[in-house]
């Protein structure tokens, strides 16, 4: 997608992105702690800083989806890849190559098994390109093969109990119901908006601005509906999780960040920041290295405490399993000894939470 030169001024954008503020949460949290308002959990959960506003998005920064979930990643760099070989470097034209659409095809196919939620916002973001691709008669073995090795992925999600999927305004309707009517609902969405102008928004700002006009190069037409994917997390979402923001939007943010460095750097001798403009990048590369850093830290504690998982009861374990292989219907684990609540996630059906308050964090957002 890029020249070599502009890679890494991609990957600098890729490591602000989302993880600014992040990092706001990660200090305001220890300020907390320090004046004694909260616990002292040094190395809390901070991602999830929008739920404290009655919103449930994120933008996942990279640190998050290298280590906590890789298999999303993976599912978008195939994507990617699969952009790589099916066209020509750097203007994207479509290659004629049978055996290049083949690969494309197949790797789509596979980034499936590894996240739909991946794929849907790589579908989106690389709309502008698909149709060129569509364009030619090679498409139709990309689409064979992606067919081929996506079939039974498509009957299992054709065939799924999603309890709700995909929803529409949703932050809409919670500010109604909490705050009163539809001007508290407005108020949710735009506050909604503006935060992901303080994750990812300023970037998009940043990149599409003219000159040069985005519409006029492949990749530009490809940030722009990849901006218009990250703008519609404000209304829609995806229950539990919310996995159509946080995983969906990883091909959109790498496509941004890289038409970004595409048309703003490295084409002419570098200028001298305003000393404003130095104070505000290092404050923002400051903020985005604490939360990286404390997105890793987490990691890898969590990690040691996980071994304690292996200590869990075997009255939990009969009972999970009882559930598992028992009718269809609801399930609640309050007497199945489980000391530790992760233990819970080893139930395949639907339950009922201990507490409405505590997050649904499951694929499908099977949980109320």
């Amino acid at each position: 997608l890029l020249p070599p030169e502009k890679r890494g001024a991609a990957l600098a954008a890729l490591m602000l992105a989302g993880a600014v503020p992040d990092g706001v949460a990660v200090l305001v949290g220890w300020a907390a702690a320090l004046a004694g308002h909260g616990p002292a959990e040094w190395l809390a959960e901070s991602e999830w800083w929008q739920l404290g506003f009655g919103i449930p998005n994120q933008i996942s920064t990279l640190t998050t989806l290298l280590i906590w979930v890789p298999h999303h990643l993976i599912g978008a760099m195939a994507m990617l890849l699969a952009v790589v070989v099916s066209t020509e470097p750097i203007t994207l034209r479509p290659r004629a190559s049978l055996a290049a659409m083949a690969a494309a095809g197949l790797l789509v196919g596979f980034a499936a098994f590894s996240s739909i939620f991946a794929v849907l916002g790589g579908l989106a973001a690389l709309s502008p390109l698909l149709v060129r691709l569509l364009a030619r008669p090679q498409v139709v073995v990309a689409l064979a093969a992606t067919a081929l090795v996506s079939a039974p992925l498509a009957y299992l999600y054709l065939n799924a109990d999603s309890a709700g999927g995909f929803r529409l305004l949703l932050i809409f309707t919670r500010w109604s119901e909490l705050y009163g009517g539809p001007a508290a609902g407005l108020a949710g969405l735009s506050l909604a908006a503006l935060f992901v102008m303080v994750e990812i928004g300023w970037l998009a700002w940043l990149a599409l601005r003219p000159p040069p006009s985005p519409v006029a190069s492949p990749l530009g037409q490809c940030a722009v509906a990849a901006t218009v994917f990250v703008a519609s997390t404000v209304v829609v979402g995806f229950s539990g999780a919310n996995n159509y923001a946080m995983r969906g939007a990883i091909v959109p943010v790498v496509l941004i960040a890289a038409y970004w460095a595409q048309v703003r750097t490295g084409d002419a001798a570098p200028r001298r920041l305003p000393a404003a403009a130095v104070v505000a990048l290092g404050l923002a590369v400051t903020l985005a290295v604490v939360a990286h850093l404390a997105e890793t830290l987490r990691h890898g504690r969590d990690s040691l405490a996980a071994i304690t998982l292996a200590d869990e009861t075997e009255a939990c374990k009969a009972s999970i399993m009882a559930a598992n292989a028992g009718p269809p219907g609801r399930v609640d684990p309050d007497g199945f000894g489980c000391r530790n609540p992760y233990s819970l996630y080893g139930l395949e059906r639907p339950f009922v939470k201990r507490r409405l308050e505590e997050p649904d964090r499951e694929l499908m957002g099977r949980g109320p």
